[in-house]
């Protein structure tokens, strides 16, 4: 058996390098140049952006668009694969032996979090004086930013979505306590201070057509 794989092995092609001027051996052609930043080079999310906004909309929303933008484009792709690669730990004791059932995260999911925060897809709708100057538009401001974000981030982008849902909740059925103790939580400016949301099933089976 091993005389008859020798044999077989000297048959091969000795060449297993690839010749990467080769245009066969091209993924992307030669002109190709990454996006440097998602808000400006996204001519069409522009146009439609400009117009279903109001100006006073656009304006307080696009130096947070385009920092967003240029994240996206560059900061947030490298962090996506870092999250992706690296999911939550579940750290049931510390050192003492005590339990202490905590999810600890991945550096890198965290910079998302604040890239998020920063972003003001929550405290443009849910922050008091943010929400009642855009009372007829702060869903499509929030929505703005989550779809940035979404396209480096989809993954974070889905419990982030639900921390939305949460918010809607809370403002439309919450007693007036746990309004103020919660929502200012998610419109908040540290992301050390915010609450995100989840989607707690009851069945073992359960998915997303809950």
């Amino acid at each position: 058996m091993q005389r008859l794989f020798k044999f077989i092995y000297n048959q091969l092609p000795m060449k297993t390098t690839q010749n990467s001027t080769n245009p066969d051996n091209r993924v992307l052609s030669k002109d190709y140049r990454p996006s440097k930043n998602f808000h400006t080079s996204d001519l069409i999310w522009q146009e439609y952006a400009q117009r279903k906004i109001s100006k006073n909309g656009w304006e307080y929303m696009q130096p947070i668009w385009d920092k967003l933008g240029a994240q996206a484009a560059e900061e947030m792709d490298q962090l996506s694969m870092d999250a992706d690669k690296n999911g939550p730990e579940l750290v049931k004791r510390d050192f003492w032996g005590e339990d202490i059932e905590q999810i600890k995260f991945h550096p890198a999911y965290d910079r998302l979090l604040e890239i998020a925060v920063e972003s003001q897809m929550f405290r443009v709708k849910w922050e008091p004086s943010l929400r009642s100057r855009f009372k007829n538009e702060k869903h499509s401001l929030g929505f703005g930013s989550g779809y940035l974000f979404a396209m480096a981030e989809m993954g974070q982008y889905c419990p982030l979505c639900m921390t939305d849902g949460v918010a809607r909740l809370i403002d439309r059925f919450a007693n007036e306590g746990d309004k103020k103790r919660l929502l200012p939580r998610i419109a908040t400016k540290n992301p050390d201070e915010l609450y995100t949301g989840a989607m707690f099933l009851t069945e073992k089976a359960g998915g997303s057509d809950v």
